[in-house]
């Protein structure tokens, strides 16, 4: 008897293994999961460089002297404009079709004004005063003066008998005729082409402006400068011809 419980004890002990055994267990798959990062082309030939790249600090840099930059840009375009460009409001009518009664426009005070151009200028009898007109007559062009009638020959022209500008139908072409007060006569007399640095303006509404038919030329120094643009009113906001 103590030798069959003996045997049937070291059979429980052992368990056979295999296909015939217990089946074995089967391993759960981990709930891990490894994340690859995902780094750019750009990071990774940075990382394998020896020296590193000098961008970084440079836009930090940038970053901490933004405020003193961005006012060092404005204070810089602020002069830009307060030399280049100025603003007047026109008063009167001399210059209706172009430009209306209480029209605000641009003024570009480095141009140089070419023919037919609209300018500024300060009239020698009101320093504090400001014509605007266009320009009709530029340095080196010839003039006759017949009476109180002047023929400007914008062109550069040359006429041969001044007999003949009695007839219309003789000027050369390009030829503009003004008739003048006494005091712009007395002024021109003995001349006959604009001098230097001196220009002939008129008003393009001419029964209501004041212009080089009263006063002659209008020298350069007294130019303040090309009209550029019309801002107000801002239906009519745009380049002025």
């Amino acid at each position: 008897m103590e030798a069959k419980k003996k045997q049937t004890i070291k059979n429980k002990r052992k368990r056979p293994t295999g296909s015939k055994g217990q089946k074995k267990r089967k391993r759960r798959p981990s709930t891990k999961r490894t994340v690859k990062k995902k780094t750019g082309k750009l990071s990774r030939v940075l990382n394998q460089l020896p020296i590193k790249c000098p961008f970084p600090s440079f836009w930090q840099k940038l970053r901490a002297y933004r405020e003193g930059f961005l006012l060092f840009v404005i204070v810089c375009a602020s002069i830009w404009c307060f030399t280049t460009f100025t603003v007047h409001q026109v008063s009167g009518e001399s210059m209706v079709p172009a430009l209306a009664d209480k029209e605000r426009i641009v003024i570009r005070k480095t141009d140089s004004p070419s023919r037919y151009d609209i300018i500024t200028f300060i009239p020698e009898d009101d320093p504090k005063g400001n014509y605007v007109k266009r320009v009709v007559g530029m340095p080196g062009d010839a003039f006759y003066i017949q009476g109180k009638r002047l023929y400007l020959f914008s062109a550069g022209a040359e006429f041969a008998d001044t007999a003949d500008l009695l007839y219309s139908s003789n000027l050369p072409d390009s030829t503009i005729s003004f008739y003048l007060t006494d005091e712009a006569v007395n002024q021109l007399l003995g001349k006959n082409k604009i001098p230097k640095d001196s220009y002939f303006v008129v008003g393009d509404n001419r029964r209501h402006s004041t212009d080089s038919r009263a006063f002659s030329f209008v020298e350069k120094n007294q130019i303040e400068g090309v009209v550029s643009f019309r801002m107000y009113p801002f239906n009519k906001f745009g380049v002025v011809h």
